[in-house]
């Protein structure tokens, strides 16, 4: 049984990892309630796209996650349940710290933890795990600018992704709190 997930800290790209995830072919596990904007942050310019509370830290409610691919925040996904069957496929989502935390700071009016470095150790603790099959560290600059190349990359790590789909499924407007390169 396989399961993907896309993490990262927050304002990286998760959710408009998980949206072009969907549009390109895996179903994705989402709350019910489509508007899921938060302290009254409405920049967003789809959803969060983040699964029902607690869903991915359930190992019953992750066997029934079968090709479906869901949102677990970093450092929450270190928590996904192990099992012998189970099979995770994972985005790590990364993007330059400055965007981070100007976007983090728009949105929520606080400061954002997150560090490189401990994105890097995020990866190498997934890569040891015998149940997670691949780790990719997707950059948010290639997702919004190159989409169908990160999504070529996820296919060759086995996601069945149609490629087809990709250059439909990110609007480069949505790249706010832009840092030059």
């Amino acid at each position: 049984m396989t399961v993907y997930i896309v993490t990262g800290w927050p304002r990286s790209g998760t959710s408009l990892a998980v949206q072009t995830i969907r549009d390109c072919g895996i179903e994705a596990l989402v709350k019910p309630q489509q508007v899921q904007a938060r302290g009254g942050y409405r920049h967003q310019p789809q959803d969060y796209f983040e699964p029902p509370s607690g869903w991915l830290l359930s190992a019953a409610k992750v066997r029934r996650s079968h090709g479906k691919v869901g949102k677990l925040l970093a450092p929450n996904v270190e928590r996904l349940p192990a099992g012998e069957r189970i099979d995770y496929r994972i985005v790590v989502m990364v993007r330059d710290p400055q965007e981070i935390i100007r976007s983090h700071h728009a949105a929520f009016g606080s400061i954002s933890r997150f560090s490189p470095a401990e994105a890097s150790r995020l990866v190498g603790r997934l890569s040891g795990r015998p149940d997670v099959a691949s780790v990719t560290v997707v950059d948010f600059r290639e997702l919004v600018t190159d989409t169908g190349r990160a999504i070529a990359r996820l296919i060759g790590d086995g996601w069945p992704l149609d490629p087809a789909r990709a250059g439909e499924a990110v609007d480069e407007t949505w790249w706010r709190h832009r840092v030059a390169p």
